[in-house]
């Protein structure tokens, strides 16, 4: 959910640098990336390695959610969630 919430922040960002700050349009992509990239970054990583390890480690609560942490998973990184 974090990521899902924190995808457009680039993209507002780059639209404030353009309209509000009046930069070119590459100039205000290429500082709204730099800024907002890597918290964007950051929180998909986590979500995916906290997801990985229901997924891949067994145990006994793991099976439970493995299915749905699979399909949330594989939305993150574009692989097909059927195996």
């Amino acid at each position: 959910m974090g990521t899902i919430v924190n995808s457009p922040i680039p993209v507002d960002r780059a639209v404030q640098n353009f309209s509000e700050a009046g930069m070119a349009a590459i100039e205000a992509v290429s500082e709204a990336v730099e800024i907002c990239l890597r918290p964007t970054a950051m929180s998909t990583i986590t979500a995916l390695f906290g997801l990985a390890s229901f997924v891949f480690l067994p145990g006994a609560g793991t099976k439970l959610y493995r299915g749905v942490d699979l399909i949330v998973m594989s939305g993150f990184s574009g692989l097909p969630s059927s195996h």
